[in-house]
């Protein structure tokens, strides 16, 4: 029995060999195939997704470009329709920057900057009542001051500001920029707009147009900015009631302040 294990084993010792010497060479070549079709497959995804990804880039960037051209260079809300605000009183006197009597007993210095969120709100809903009460009776008088710290879009709309004073429509222009305000520095007081604001007016737009280009009133804005470091202004809006300072108030603080001037 011993034997035949022994002879058994030789047996297989010599077979194995030769099994090895038959299989070994064609697993190898299957091997080889097996990775080569692995490798195209690979490949192929891989030029695949090089296609679909540079058609999305493509489309990607033809969707930019589209934007920029149909864009308006000037911002988002450059292209926007203006509002029209309510009309001021012909009876209210005015001169310049200044609404009703210059003799009033109280007198009213409003520093504000025009893309100043607190600023807009006192023009739509604070300056009318103040208009109603107390301008038109002659018992208060109100001076504006720009401000243009927020952006420059603040220095172009007191610029057209000063455009739309030099044809006698400050007032106009300044409710024309507080109800159209927008965001910051987005378009809002780009040069378009302020042209469509000046139609709207019915004001002569190739004057204003060529006032805005101008740099004639950067001494006007400067010294404005340096009264306000004179009379310790530290935010917008900021009214000065015959001298006492009231950083954005409601109509109702605004009218406290008023009568106790008045007494």
């Amino acid at each position: 029995m011993a034997k035949k294990t022994r002879r058994q084993a030789n047996l297989n010792r010599a077979v194995e060999p030769e099994i090895e010497a038959v299989d070994s060479p064609q697993s190898r070549s299957e091997s080889r195939r097996a990775q080569r079709v692995l490798q195209e497959r690979q490949a192929k995804r891989r030029r695949i997704y090089t296609m679909f990804g540079g058609a999305a880039a493509a489309a990607i960037l033809l969707v930019l470009i589209l934007i920029l051209i149909n864009r308006d260079d000037q911002g988002e809300l450059a292209g926007e329709p203006v509002r029209v605000p309510p009309p001021i009183s012909a009876e209210i006197e005015r001169d310049g920057r200044s609404l009703g009597n210059p003799d009033a007993p109280v007198q009213i210095v409003e520093y504000g900057d025009f893309q100043c969120p607190g600023c807009a709100t006192f023009a739509t809903n604070v300056k009318p009542q103040l208009l109603r009460d107390y301008i038109a009776t002659g018992q208060v008088h109100l001076e504006y001051r720009d401000l243009t710290g927020l952006g420059p879009e603040s220095r172009q709309a007191s610029i057209g500001a000063a455009c739309a004073l030099e044809q006698g429509m400050f007032w106009e222009f300044y409710d024309m920029l507080y109800y159209n305000q927008a965001g910051r520095d987005d378009g809002g007081f780009s040069e378009r707009r302020m042209l469509a604001m000046a139609e709207q007016l019915e004001m002569d737009v190739d004057k204003f147009e060529s006032c805005l280009g101008t740099d004639r009133f950067d001494a006007d804005l400067d010294a404005m900015t340096a009264m306000a470091g004179e009379d310790n202004i530290r935010a917008t809006p900021t009214l000065l009631v015959n001298g006492v300072a009231l950083e954005g108030p409601n109509y109702d603080q605004l009218r406290q302040q008023i009568e106790i001037a008045l007494q």
